[in-house]
């Protein structure tokens, strides 16, 4: 029960940041007063295979089928995406590789996916 909670109220903060983050951006008066920058297709390309290794080595380590498998990759890319565009709108910087904030997008990947493993996933109760 208290998974399932988290779940729903997580889905409802994401949904409510992106539409609000999809706002802000539409009304936004002066387009050049925006954070973005373009991430290039082969930066993009790189972090989505960075972002599928790190998903394919934590099922590698947490073991389980192949849905497993797609979840932790599906975590993975959410929280290496979500890691560059936090990083980038703060201007942090931390093992950045080209316009990539690869240190920030790792660890938001990892803490994801952590989260993702123990709400989704987690501990089996064992038969007696």
């Amino acid at each position: 029960m208290f998974r399932a909670n988290l779940v729903e109220h997580a889905s409802r903060l994401l949904s409510h940041l992106i539409a609000d983050q999809a706002f802000s951006l539409l009304l936004t008066a002066n387009p050049s007063s925006c954070k973005l920058t373009a991430v290039t297709l082969p930066a993009f390309i790189f972090g989505g295979v960075i972002a599928t290794l790190y998903g394919t080595a934590f099922h590698l380590i947490r073991g389980g089928g192949l849905g497993q498998l797609f979840i932790y990759i599906l975590l993975s890319w959410i929280g290496f995406w979500a890691g560059q565009f936090i990083a980038e709108q703060l201007n942090w910087s931390f093992l950045n590789l080209g316009p990539l904030h690869l240190g920030i997008a790792t660890i938001s990947s990892l803490i994801l996916m952590i989260i993702g493993y123990w709400v989704l996933i987690g501990k089996k109760p064992k038969d007696s």
